[in-house]
C-alpha cells in the first residue's frame, strides 16, 4: 500500500508540473472507446495507453498512476515532452471522485457515443463469438 500511495503521490506531482498530460476518455460498452484511445497513442509521441483502470473491483486512481510513473520513469524525459497519458474508463465505474479529479486535470476529456442498434449489434455479436 505505501509503494501505490508513493507511485499515487509522485502521479499527482508531475501532473501539477505538467510533465504528465492526460487525455481522458470516457465512454459507454462498444463504442468504439478502445480504437480511439489507441489512435491517439499512435498519434502522439511520448505516450501511454491505459485501457480501463478503473474497473468493478479497482475504483481508484492507483493502477493509472503506477502504470503512468512507471512509463514515465522510463521514458526518455531528456527532451522536455510531456508524457501523455491517454485513458479510456467506462463511466458506469467512475466514481464521483476520480471522475472529478480528472476533470480538473485532463487537458481533455472525450466522450463515445454509438447508434444504439449498431451498439447493441455489436454486443450480441460478441456475446455469440464467446458461446
Amino acid at each position: 500500500i505505501v509503494i501505490l500511495m508513493e507511485k499515487h503521490n509522485t502521479f499527482n506531482n508531475h501532473v501539477d508540473e505538467g510533465r504528465i498530460r492526460i487525455v481522458q476518455i470516457i465512454g459507454v460498452p462498444r463504442s468504439v472507446s478502445t480504437a480511439l484511445g489507441r489512435s491517439i497513442n499512435e498519434a502522439e509521441g511520448n505516450t501511454v495507453y491505459i485501457n480501463e483502470p478503473l474497473t468493478r473491483t479497482e475504483s481508484s486512481l492507483n493502477v493509472l498512476a503506477q502504470v503512468a510513473v512507471d512509463h514515465f520513469e522510463a521514458s526518455d524525459s531528456s527532451d522536455n515532452n510531456p508524457l501523455t497519458v491517454v485513458t479510456k474508463s467506462m463511466s458506469s465505474y467512475m466514481p464521483q471522485s476520480v471522475h472529478e479529479y480528472l476533470a480538473v486535470n485532463s487537458c481533455i476529456t472525450l466522450g463515445t457515443v454509438r447508434n444504439p442498434l449498431v451498439q447493441m449489434a455489436s454486443l450480441m455479436t460478441r456475446m455469440a463469438n464467446d458461446i
